[in-house]
This record gives C-alpha cells, structure tokens and sequence, in this order.
C-alpha cells in the first residue's frame, strides 16, 4: 500500500487550495434583515445530512456517517440512551449566493421548508436571474423563520457593478466540499461525553485532555 495520498496536479491543487473561513462565508441575517445578491445559477444549492441539538450543544454540522467513516454522533442517536434519540441525522440545504456588498460567494444553511421557499422564489424569477437583483431576507423567528428572495426592479447607486461583478462566477461541487466541514471525530466524543453520553460503554475513546481532566491534570 502506498504511503504518499496525492500525485501529480491532484497534489498542486491540494497546496494551492485556500481553506475556508466558515465565519466569513455564511450570510446570517437578523431578523427582517436583508442583503443584495446575484443568484449565480438554479441548482447552486446542496442537500446534506446534519446533525444537531441545543440541548446538548451540538451545533449543526455535516454528518460523516454518508461517507462510510465512523460517525459517533450517528452512535449516539441509535444507542437507545435517553434524550440522545435527537441526535439522529436530519436533511439540510446549502445555497449559495453572489453576495453583492462584499463581492464574493457566500452560503446560507437553511431547513427543508426554507429551502423550499428559496427554490420557489428562484424559480419563479428563472427567466430574469442574469438581469436582475434580489434582497435575501430572513422573517420571523425560532421555529417560525423563513427566507424569501425579492427580486431588486430598480438597481441604484453601484448595484450594477456589484451585479456585474459575478458574471463568470461559478459553484463548483468543490466548493459546496471545502464549506461543510464536520466537526473532528476526537471533539465529537468530547462534547457526547460532557452531555453526560456514558461514551466508553459504546467503544469511544476520549481524549487524552479529557483523560487528565479527570485525572485533575487537564487542561479543560
């Protein structure tokens, strides 16, 4: 077996390759807030399967468990332990978006139903999203919020040229790739076990930091 994982252009591409700042890419909006985008294409949007519960903060992240790696949390939420049945894993979508005011593409992660008003909404405008701009607006709040896009009839000021600016812009699946980023398999069995998951029962290993914490030599 060999011991090198990349040849060749894959290997330039892999050092050329930026990682992402998740803080900077994802659009989070207020509550009636909006923000000017391009809808660079009709299928630049993603499904994937997440995991998550403010209970045991556990905050939304890609489940690894589709890929064939061993995935604790998909563990935690068959392993029959009450309250941990939450866990299981749960379709979301990622869309994205040429964000006017910065320039550049960023996502927004939304739940079935919102994505189904977002597909609505570029659907209905599919004939005029290289004309014309939208305001992505969230309303509503907690289990009641929502996304709508309208589209912008008069662009003023520089809203052209921001429009403009992404006119060759293209999703590449690489790029939906390189922004669902799932949490380390080590950090998973960490925050299982601080919501008090019984982990060793079910063959996870904690961390070496966690080890001396109850040691009383940690660092956490």
């Amino acid at each position: 077996m060999a011991l090198f994982t990349a040849r060749g252009q894959q290997v330039k591409e892999n050092i050329n390759r930026q990682k992402v700042d998740l803080s900077k890419v994802q659009i989070r909006l207020k509550q009636n807030e909006s923000v000017k985008v391009r809808v660079l294409g009709l299928n630049d949007y993603v499904e994937y399967l997440a995991h998550s519960s403010f209970q045991h903060k556990i905050y939304t992240q890609p489940c690894v468990g589709v890929t064939g790696a061993n995935c604790p949390l998909c563990t935690a939420s068959k392993s029959g332990v009450e309250g941990f049945d939450v866990l299981v894993p749960r379709k979301r979508y990622i869309f994205a978006f040429g964000d006017m005011e910065s320039g550049e593409i960023k996502i927004l992660d939304v739940s079935k139903n919102q994505a189904k008003k977002l597909i609505a909404d570029m659907e209905e405008y599919a004939d005029d999203i290289n004309d014309i701009a939208f305001n992505l607006k969230k309303v509503g709040e907690g289990t009641s919020t929502g996304y709508s896009l309208n589209p912008i009839l008069k662009m003023k000021g520089n809203d052209q040229e921001q429009f403009d600016a992404f006119e060759n812009a293209e999703v590449t699946d690489e790029y939906f790739g390189s922004v669902l980023v799932p949490r380390k398999e080590e950090l998973q069995v960490k925050i299982l076990h601080e919501s008090g998951f019984p982990v060793e029962d079910f063959g996870m290993d904690l961390p070496v930091e966690e080890e001396n914490k109850e040691e009383g030599t940690g660092i956490f």
